[in-house]
């Protein structure tokens, strides 16, 4: 017989409904596991079979200066199918290396097959050749994961920092690459119908004024792609294979599928555990883990008898402060946690020396200069933020206060006595509690009984006397929600948020049983297309890439238009369009223009 044991505080209900859903779950993800065929060679099998994803990214460009922005796109797809963009993964996780170490990681939030983020690269890199790595969860169950590689070149223009044994010197022009230059369109791209065209001012245009061409698809299908604008230099040649180049790699022959490992469904898979010397007595507990700045994102589940937890989160963004806690549990046992890296780490196995000569020097003094500069002048305009932000607890609009709309007090009590009629607070066995005003079955308005659930900033404060003692004239506003809500193996009725001005919690101690980690989000969805670039004023503009848009899409027989301002710098750019249909067919298309 085998039995479950479940943790019930007693200051929070778990409802029935609740209870049957976690276990149903347990025993309903393995068998939705065998719904896929074990093996991606059995093409003869009616189950559907699992999804082989493959990655590929696109950079801006090629080759950065130390201290520039690199700007990626990601293309997920299944080679089950052809390629077609995969809806399977949400999370996509990429590490940067040299010959020498890992330098950088960082994920990337994919939706419908495609994602974007910008990454700094440090100042301090040194000279070398550098290689992106991407996979997905979903590959790792793989017998053998096929992990996406793309070199990038890196030249540090400060410092004679070199990434040791992997820079030569030649005196030969030329030696830089041994592969074909940017300049060549794409095989097939013509014949899918994918091209782009000149408005009237044709491809000579003045510095400082605005061109205007048109990305048309006649073909059948929509596409999707990744569109760069930048300048040419010496640096600026293709030297790492393009989309088309990859596409006829990316195959699934002889791949066997473990199916032991869960993919990123709706967002990233955080794992950790509990480290005590009384893990035992935490079995079935249930921790917390919450995204402070959120709104709400707040996830809950149990601890298992390892002391191990595994929270199913939705995406957020950038480095962010998190709170892991177990609020329930008993008091006189020490607690802490470690959040567990999801990186596979695997370095690669070689990666090509990276050859200088003197053509190099004039465009990396210029692109130097541009990297200063854009760094002390940085203005955040001519970027924009691709937010795909979801709320995964709070689908309703709340009733809110802002407190500067009313006479303010100094204590917490008297501004929700005087001007909140939904909320008050109680004693409940000599401990207050905020409870929110519900309508119940009988359309009656009752207040909800001890399990509110009460976030500042985005961090529960499951002690309901830390916001009655908490500084009112911190707080912008209140939000409150009247429904019932599942949070993982939690249920509250009512949600109320209460928002400081700056968003970062001044002032709030938490319990014992909490701990604050420096968390990295995936990276923000962007593109960067200066079209406030007018209205900068008198600051230099000296970019080298002038639009940069990691997912542009193009429905079948449509256009898009694209407007793109210049800078004051002159000289013959790339317009370069690398991408795919939504059937997985590759194209890369390149032209190019002049600004005199």
């Amino acid at each position: 017989m085998i039995t479950f044991k479940l943790f019930i505080p007693t200051a929070m209900k778990i409802d029935f409904l609740n209870r049957t859903f976690c276990l149903l779950f347990l025993f309903v993800l393995p068998g939705a596991t065998l719904l896929y065929s074990t093996n991606s060679n059995d093409k003869d099998s009616s189950l559907p079979q699992r999804a082989v994803e493959r990655v590929y990214i696109t950079t801006d460009r090629d080759s950065y200066v130390s201290g520039e922005t690199m700007w990626l796109s990601l293309f997920l797809t299944d080679a089950n199918k052809d390629h077609a963009m995969s809806a399977v993964s949400s999370i996509a996780y990429l590490e940067l290396y040299n010959s020498g170490a890992l330098v950088l990681t960082f994920k990337m939030a994919v939706l419908n097959g495609r994602g974007s983020g910008s990454v700094e690269l440090p100042p301090s890199l040194p000279t070398g050749n550098y290689m992106i790595k991407a996979y997905t969860r979903q590959m790792l169950g793989e017998d053998t994961p096929r992990f996406f590689q793309k070199m990038i070149s890196v030249y540090n223009a400060l410092t004679a920092d070199r990434v040791e044994g992997n820079v030569r010197v030649v005196k030969e022009k030329g030696a830089v690459s041994d592969s074909s230059h940017i300049g060549i369109m794409g095989k097939s791209a013509s014949d899918m119908g994918v091209g782009i065209a000149f408005g009237p001012a044709g491809r000579l245009i003045p510095a400082g004024e605005a061109l205007t061409f048109t990305v048309s698809n006649s073909g059948e299908k929509g596409i999707t792609s990744s569109l760069s604008v930048f300048r040419k230099d010496s640096l600026s040649v293709r030297k790492y294979g393009t989309i088309m180049d990859c596409l006829q790699q990316r195959n699934n022959d002889g791949t066997g599928i473990i199916g032991s490992v869960v993919p990123d469904y709706e967002g990233e898979i955080i794992k950790g555990r509990v480290i005590s010397d009384k893990t035992e007595l935490l079995r079935d507990a249930i921790v917390f883990f919450s995204v402070a700045g959120e709104r709400s994102r707040v996830y809950s589940t149990a601890v298992d008898s390892n002391g191990a937890f595994t929270f199913y989160t939705t995406p957020f963004y950038g480095d962010r402060d998190v709170v892991v806690e177990m609020p329930y549990a008993d008091s006189t046992i020490s607690i802490s946690y470690e959040l567990l890296d999801p990186f596979v780490k695997q370095a690669p196995e070689h990666i090509p020396n990276l050859c200088l000569d003197s053509t190099l020097a004039v465009s990396l003094m210029e692109r130097s200069i541009e990297m200063q500069v854009g760094r002390r002048f940085r203005v955040d305009t001519l970027f924009e933020y691709l937010h795909r932000e979801t709320d995964p607890l709070l689908k309703r609009d709340p009733v809110v206060y802002r407190l500067d709309d009313y006479v303010r007090f100094p204590v917490m009590r008297e501004v929700v006595t005087e001007y909140i009629p939904q909320l008050r607070f109680r004693k409940v066995d000599r401990t207050d509690y905020l409870q929110v005003r519900m309508t119940n079955e009988f359309k009656s308005l009752v207040f909800a009984r001890e399990n509110s659930l009460v976030l500042l900033d985005g961090i529960p404060l499951f002690n309901h006397e830390k916001i009655l003692n908490y500084d009112p004239l911190r707080v912008e506003s209140i939000s409150i929600y009247t429904d019932v809500y599942n949070a993982g193996f939690s249920t509250f009725t009512g949600v109320v948020l209460f928002k400081t001005y700056k968003g970062n919690y001044p002032g709030l101690t938490l319990g014992g049983n909490a701990k604050i980690f420096d968390f990295r989000g995936a990276l923000h969805p962007s593109r960067f297309t200066a079209a406030d670039v007018r209205e900068v004023g008198n600051l230099p503009d000296l970019r080298s890439l002038l639009y940069w848009d990691p997912v542009l899409e193009v429905e079948a027989g449509g256009k898009r238009e694209v407007v793109v301002n210049t800078s004051s710098q002159k000289g013959g750019f790339y317009v370069v369009l690398e991408g795919m249909t939504v059937e997985g067919a590759p194209f890369l298309v390149i032209s190019e223009f002049a600004v005199k």
